[in-house]
């Protein structure tokens, strides 16, 4: 199946939270992965775009990270997270701050 536009976006932005976020807990890719039930390479995947958590990843993700799960849908992060919501009369955007970006 062909990912759309909106598909892309919705993989960026899960690999975007979920990298800042497990840095700024400071935990390394290998810990994280553990936690998830998935290997280290699923997760360099995740964080590169190139695959996306399942589900019931995603919520284990956020119960770690303590952020809520519909947070990709509702545009709702908490200000305190790594990934910070910036709103905009277009759409909602997450900002990574730069010392969890790289």
């Amino acid at each position: 199946m062909k990912k759309t536009g909106a598909d892309i976006q919705v993989i960026k932005r899960v690999s975007r939270i979920l990298r800042a976020t497990r840095k700024q807990l400071g935990l390394s890719q290998e810990i994280l992965a553990t936690q998830l039930g998935l290997e280290q390479s699923a997760l360099s995947r995740v964080e590169s775009n190139r695959q996306i958590l399942s589900v019931t990843q995603w919520v284990e993700f956020c119960q770690i990270a303590k952020i809520p799960p519909d947070s990709l849908m509702t545009g709702h992060v908490e200000h305190n997270s790594a990934a910070v919501l910036l709103h905009t009369n277009r759409e909602h955007r997450f900002k990574i701050p730069n010392v969890y970006a790289k």
